[in-house]
């Protein structure tokens, strides 16, 4: 199964794990597990390949896209997981715009 999360501009992707996180155990995670990474593709940067019982830390994007892919070979069942996602907004994005908005503001002001 694959998802594309996409934020509003200005927004970052925040995924949080809920009440279970149990996938098959394997050292590399070969069987089932969830692949989270920080971009809209499948080739983005991966942020972390997660299976077996350890619940995970909450993810957040450094963007506004966060692509996840979940395997599971069939052969063994376990209780899966439950995860929330929310937009957060990206500070330095605000920052950003609250810089350009100045100088745009104190351009215009100067013209006048």
């Amino acid at each position: 199964m694959l998802s594309l999360f996409t934020a509003p501009f200005g927004y970052l992707i925040k995924i949080e794990f809920r009440d279970q996180f149990h996938l098959e155990d394997a050292t590399n995670c070969e069987y089932d597990f969830l692949e989270v990474r920080d971009g809209a593709f499948g080739y983005s940067t991966l942020i972390d390949k997660l299976c077996g019982p350890d619940f995970p830390r909450d993810i957040i994007s450094s963007d506004r896209f966060l692509f996840l892919r979940f395997v599971s070979d069939d052969s063994i069942q376990y209780s899966g997981f439950r995860a929330v996602y929310s937009f957060i907004q990206n500070q330095s994005t605000f920052d950003l715009l609250a810089k350009i908005n100045f100088i745009n503001l104190t351009s215009t002001i100067l013209f006048l």
